[in-house]
This record gives C-alpha cells, structure tokens and sequence, in this order.
C-alpha cells in the first residue's frame, strides 16, 4: 500500500513542478526559488535544496508516509552525496532529476497517466487479470517486467523489521512445502502476463554477505 501511495504523490507534485528542484522542493517540504534552474548536477542539485529553508509545520500537515520524506530526505532516494560519491570512472548517472530531458518524459509519463499504481499480488490470478486488462484496453504489451527481490519476500529467506532481519523461517531459500507452492505460482503468474515475444525481466541484486556466502557479485557488470 506504501508504495502506491508514493506514486499517487510522485504524480500529485509532477503535476505542479516543471523541474527537479521544484519537485524535490516540494516532495521535502523546502521552499526553493520561485524559477529553479533546471538541469542541474547530482551536487548542485543537492547543494541547492539544502540551501532550501524547511517549512516548518509539513509535518504537523501531512500523514506518516509523506513525513518519511520530510524525516528522512535525501536518505530515501539515490540522489544524494553517497551516492555521488560513489559513481566511479565508468559508471554513468541516469538518474531522472539529473537531466532536464528526463525529467520532463518521467513528468509527462505521470501527467498523461501513462503510470497506473496498483495493489496485487503476482501469485494471483485477479491482479493478473488486472494488469492483462489494462494493456489490452490501450494495446499494449509489456517490454519490461521489474521483479526486485519478490522472490525473497515469497521463499521467506528472512523477515526483516525495523530496516534488520527479525526471523528466518526459511534461511537457505529451500523451494519445498509452501515456498515451492508460492514460488511455482509467481512463476505461472508472469508467464501470464501479456508480453512482447522479446520481453526483459530485471531482478535487483545488491552485493553483500549473507550466512557465510558472497551474493550479488557479477563481476562483468563492472568490466
């Protein structure tokens, strides 16, 4: 449901700043100059809403999923200084508020509701349905399918609460009882989805340490 809600923001503020400063103003709670320069670097653009003075009664206005923004800033998206910092030689920032061009098509993507939030499931078969639907009333199919880490949350290698790991019903992903039952049907859930022969799956991956084992490392990422 939070991520929904997020979306349904994301649109309401596109809606009203026609640049990333503006839109960052307002998605923190900062007031930013009444015509903010568009364009801007990922160290200029931060620099700039940090010169930015807080309105200071957001939070008094506004729901606990809008005051994660204002609490947590920066920390909740990939446009910080961390992140900046760590682009080396060979990587390439695409970031949306980085660039005018993009921002304005992510802009005119949510303006013309091109992006439609919805609240599923991929194991089953009525949010499938859901998503069928909606392509085929404007002919569509889908090129990309973003699946993150879903299968984790469905094998329950582990819980996490509080931003740690709580519980571990399933710590090595073994795909037996009720975790192959689940897994087997996001698996038959895609393949329902109404795609290009040609379709791209992404899955998120993030290097690290978990029970003695490397993951994430894919090292031709890098060359």
């Amino acid at each position: 449901m939070d991520n929904l809600l997020e979306h349904l923001v994301f649109k309401l503020l596109m809606a009203q700043a026609e640049t990333p400063l503006r839109f960052l103003g307002l998605l923190f709670g900062r007031h930013v100059p009444a015509e903010p320069p568009a364009g801007l670097p990922p160290e200029s653009l931060v620099a700039a809403l940090e010169a930015a003075p807080v309105v200071e009664d957001l939070q008094q206005r506004i729901d606990h999923l809008y005051g994660e923004f204002c609490r947590r800033q920066l920390d909740i998206t990939n446009v910080n200084e961390s992140t900046h910092a760590n682009l080396d030689q060979t990587s390439v920032n695409r970031h949306f508020l980085t660039a005018s061009d993009r921002y304005e098509y992510v802009r005119e993507l949510h303006t013309t509701d091109r992006i439609i939030p919805l609240l599923g499931n991929m194991t089953s078969d009525p949010s499938i349905d859901e998503v069928n639907g909606i392509l085929s009333n404007v002919g569509e199919a889908l090129a990309t399918v973003y699946v993150s880490n879903i299968e984790e949350h469905i094998i329950q290698r582990c819980r996490i609460t509080g931003g740690s790991v709580s519980e571990e019903p399933n710590p090595e992903g073994l795909l037996n009882g009720e975790y192959e039952k689940s897994c087997r049907a996001m698996v038959e859930g895609l393949a329902r989805l109404d795609a290009e022969e040609d379709a791209l799956l992404i899955r998120f991956i993030f290097p690290g340490e978990y029970r003695g084992r490397t993951i994430g490392e894919v090292p031709w990422i890098r060359q």
